[in-house]
């Protein structure tokens, strides 16, 4: 449908950008994904990189790291949403190694035991950490199988920040849209963390 139509480069993408113009990647997919989707780093989702926001991704690493593909939370979006929205808010505690985020997706309802005690309040009043008014104690785990989840995820500190800005002045609008690489070499400092993409409209 494009006037030029995309001719596959048989190399590695320059931006996320690129992504779209392959077939099947529609808004409804872009909506869901997108803001999870690089051009850099392996092929593993990085657990440390997976935002609060990301439900639906959590989601998909759930299902396709399932034990028994057949578990009923699996097979039911329902369950499986309630078990992805209760898990993540707790990323940022669970990221850090695949075990940790294991035992919190097939025990979701320990989390705000943990967090209560840490915080010295109420079980009470952090016991629905995804909102949905479902106590997570009544929310169904699954358990993963660690040699498929270890294909898709890992875990560690996170490489590459996607940054994106804009301005306004008057009737004038500035974007940047950039990519920060904390590994690169830095070719005029010779130190580590470089941009790796730039582009500005």
């Amino acid at each position: 449908s494009l006037r030029e139509p995309y001719i596959s480069k048989n190399n590695l993408m320059d931006s996320v950008d690129e992504l779209r113009l392959i077939q099947g990647i529609d808004p409804i997919f872009w909506a869901n994904f997108g803001r999870s989707l690089t051009v850099y780093g392996s092929c593993q989702i990085n657990l440390c990189a997976v935002s609060d926001k990301d439900w639906v991704l959590i989601a998909g690493i759930i299902n396709a790291a399932a034990k028994n593909p057949n578990d009923p939370v699996v097979t039911d979006p329902v369950k499986l949403k309630l078990l992805a929205t209760t898990i993540a808010p707790q990323m940022m505690g669970i990221c850090k190694d695949m075990n940790t985020f294991a035992q919190a997706v097939q025990m979701p309802g320990t989390a705000g035991n943990l967090l209560a005690s840490s915080m010295g309040v109420s079980v009470d009043s952090v016991g629905d950490l995804g909102n949905d008014g479902v106590a997570d104690s009544e929310v169904q785990g699954v358990e993963l199988d660690t040699s498929k989840l270890s294909k898709i995820v890992g875990s560690g500190t996170k490489r590459y920040y996607r940054i994106k800005v804009f301005g306004v002045v008057g009737k004038t609008r500035h974007s940047v849209d950039a990519v920060w690489d904390q590994l690169a070499i830095n070719q005029v400092t010779e130190g580590q963390g470089a941009f790796v993409y730039w582009r500005e409209e």
